[in-house]
């Protein structure tokens, strides 16, 4: 596996997709995607055409079947997958909400008995998933990161008081699973001199956190997608947002984005924060859509549809800890 030390290439990726519904719109969008982000991309009709390739170190599968939900297909899907593949997604529609919500709790049975190595999809256009999140889910489980990274030095110091926010900000990430496919969801962030100091890509953020897995990032230059960092690992594939963020909210010293789906974001209490549409990861657009969310409502607290949460401190001499912990004790009555 992977370890987001330096960006992949396509001779590092593979994604494959069988699409039972087999339009051929989907197949033309992920070779586009393959090209534009780099991974290599192949198209099967069935598993038992699928070959384990060791040459490659992520072997990413997409599974978009034809119907609903069904119990022993997803189980015998996940069974292949798993022996194949280092990760997979698969893909149903739903005939109603209702169904949905009732298949959430075998799905969760079903994550854990297969480690969190297949990503059971929820819905995020009605009943059916959308194509840009089926596209951006073949980069987020791959290469992961969409900007350009520059490292300009694997050495990063880190000052007692910003490990202490990240080491308070892990502490309550574990206590309240403040994530919903795994513990690498999400991301934490704080300003320091002209940059700002960010977990990277892929790292694990319970108490368990590596301070290794935290680099410093220098600038982001818009015009060309590229990031100027410092350390050992690629900083968050949510940087370039958090980036446009500090540098156009002066006001904001940190930011904890989180993906508490049943506390917050699938929450019917917090539907008035769904202040960010459903928007690719990773981009600038997104990035902008934030900061006038968190103008236009002078709020601290945003949800992103279908991307989790983004916390914010409420005073200069706050952190986004003390902000998400309100919220916290919100959820606690």
């Amino acid at each position: 596996m992977l370890d987001y030390k330096t960006k992949p290439c396509s001779d590092d990726v593979l994604v494959t997709l069988i699409d039972e519904q087999d339009d051929g719109k989907l197949e033309n969008l992920m070779n586009q995607f393959g090209i534009k982000y780099g991974f290599t991309f192949k198209s099967a009709k069935t598993l038992d055409a699928v070959r384990h390739d060791s040459k490659y170190e992520v072997s990413h599968l997409i599974y978009r079947t034809k119907g609903c939900f069904n119990l022993n297909k997803a189980e015998n899907i996940s069974k292949q997958v798993s022996l194949a593949f280092t990760s997979a997604s698969i893909i149903f529609d739903y005939s109603s909400n209702e169904r949905m919500i009732h298949a959430a709790k075998f799905i969760d049975k079903l994550k854990s008995k297969y480690f969190d190595k297949v990503n059971y999809m929820r819905p995020d256009d009605g009943l059916k998933t959308s194509l840009n999140k089926i596209l951006d889910n073949a980069v987020c489980d791959t290469v992961r990161v969409k900007y350009t990274p520059v490292c300009q030095d694997t050495h990063v110091l880190i000052p007692k008081k910003i490990l202490k926010f990240f080491k308070e900000s892990s502490e309550l990430y574990e206590k309240y699973k403040l994530y919903h496919r795994s513990p690498c969801d999400g991301y934490f962030a704080i300003r320091s001199c002209k940059g700002f100091y960010i977990t990277a890509t892929k790292t694990i953020k319970d108490t368990s956190l590596d301070t290794k897995r935290i680099s410093y990032v220098d600038k982001f230059d818009h015009s060309s997608n590229t990031l100027y960092y410092c350390g050992k690992y690629l900083p968050s594939s949510d940087s370039v947002e958090a980036a446009f963020a500090f540098s156009k909210l002066k006001r904001i010293n940190s930011l904890i984005h989180t993906h508490a789906s049943r506390l917050f974001t699938r929450n019917k209490r917090w539907k008035s924060k769904i202040l960010v549409p459903n928007m690719p990861y990773g981009e600038i657009e997104l990035g902008k859509n934030i900061v006038n969310a968190l103008e236009d409502n002078n709020t601290n607290f945003i949800i992103m549809a279908e991307h989790g949460e983004l916390f914010t401190n409420t005073t200069s001499s706050a952190t986004a800890i003390d902000n998400l912990k309100r919220f916290l004790n919100y959820e606690k009555f």
